[in-house]
């Protein structure tokens, strides 16, 4: 890959990862907390070979039925009856994906920010937090041109790092090597947690389909 297509692909590679993956990545260590190690490496594992074979069956048909959108593809396979099945789904998904985000702005990171700043987390914090994150992308939705967004999305996946490392060398690291520490204190396999984090889990991989 020469310097020319690498800088015309890396625009849109940093607003997938700002967009969808970034998100994932900052959920990660609650998903982990609520399933287990174990059980998280090995959801993580199947969502991502479902996503390879989605990501693979998708190429293959819009490339056999010379299709620019997976829609005309399901019109030409299966007919009308297909294309609106594939609306349906990508509504679907593209609603779920919302739910999901709002979830991880106004609950997911206002408790992370109480448990820094030694504080409760309740409805008027989290309320102002969503109205706050809500106001701020707006105006990025009525960008025609996506690739605009690359230099803040490279703010933003700086930002993600800087969050995740702070919370690993700032928390994590001093309770493992205290003299308190206890391997039994780790939670491997929680099938309970399931229920609340297969959204995530999911989202973090299949949104790149």
């Amino acid at each position: 890959m020469n310097d020319q297509n690498f800088r015309i692909l890396l625009s849109p590679i940093l607003n997938l990862i700002n967009s969808n993956i970034g998100v994932g990545i900052l959920a990660m260590p609650f998903c982990f907390h609520e399933c287990g190690i174990l059980l998280a490496i090995t959801a993580l594992m199947v969502v991502a070979v479902a996503t390879f074979f989605s990501c693979t069956s998708i190429l293959r048909t819009t490339v056999k039925f010379r299709c620019d959108s997976l829609e005309q593809a399901a019109y030409k396979s299966h007919g009308l009856l297909g294309k609106r099945l594939v609306e349906l789904s990508t509504i679907g998904f593209l609603f779920g994906m919302l739910v999901g985000l709002n979830v991880a702005i106004s609950d997911m990171s206002t408790d992370v920010f109480a448990t820094v700043g030694g504080i409760k987390p309740t409805l008027a914090i989290r309320f102002p937090a969503l109205l706050f994150s809500l106001t701020l992308v707006s105006p990025f939705c009525f960008i025609r041109r996506i690739e605009a967004l690359s230099a803040a999305s490279s703010v933003a996946v700086i930002l993600y790092s800087i969050f995740l490392l702070s919370l690993v060398i700032g928390y994590a690291v001093p309770k493992i090597l205290s003299a308190d520490f206890v391997v039994l204190h780790f939670r491997l396999w929680r099938p309970e947690g399931l229920v609340h984090c297969a959204p995530i889990l999911a989202s973090s991989l299949c949104c790149q389909v």
